[in-house]
């Protein structure tokens, strides 16, 4: 027998085998319609994000904001003020210098972002609560505290990020 008529006949024997073994190969492993439609994560997410290639739940919203940055600071006619380390939000909360919190404009509450919400921002690390809210004029904004830290604050400006949190459940 010639090379080229048994190198033929290994592959066409490699190829009916993988085509007609039970096994993976030659298989089509896509769910039917029925089942990718009960994953439809909806028009926030894509279909390629792994929360939903892995069935993982998808608890999570996603914004895009204008992001801004204040401090704790006594009022200058106000002698007995609290002290420039510390402040309070909107809810009677006190903002401690080392506290990681931000202020959302009125329109986000709507959104689910109330009190105590944990929420992420792109570029930051770590879990940010919502203890604080903006003046009505802003809408679709956040502020980060920055403590008594007036350089953090001018040096991260105004800037837009994502912002993602969990609805709070039963509250």
């Amino acid at each position: 027998m010639k090379k080229g008529a048994s190198l033929f006949l290994i592959l066409a024997a490699t190829l009916a085998a993988a085509v007609f073994s039970a096994g993976c190969a030659g298989r089509d492993k896509t769910p039917p319609p029925a089942a990718l439609a009960a994953r439809d994560p909806g028009p926030a997410m894509a279909l390629d994000d792994p929360a939903v290639m892995f069935g993982k739940p998808l608890a999570c919203n996603v914004l895009d904001v204008q992001a801004f940055s204040y401090v704790a600071k006594r009022p200058k006619h106000k002698k007995k003020a609290a002290p420039a380390s510390a402040a309070t939000g909107a809810w009677g909360d006190v903002l401690d210098k080392n506290l990681k919190c931000i202020a959302v404009s009125p329109d986000l509450l709507g959104h689910g972002l109330t009190r105590n919400t944990k929420v992420k921002i792109q570029g930051l690390e770590g879990d940010y609560l919502v203890l604080d809210t903006m003046s009505e004029r802003w809408t679709k904004s956040i502020d980060i505290y920055q403590g008594a830290d007036l350089g953090a604050a001018l040096q991260w400006g105004s800037r837009g990020v994502r912002i993602s949190w969990e609805q709070n459940r039963g509250r």
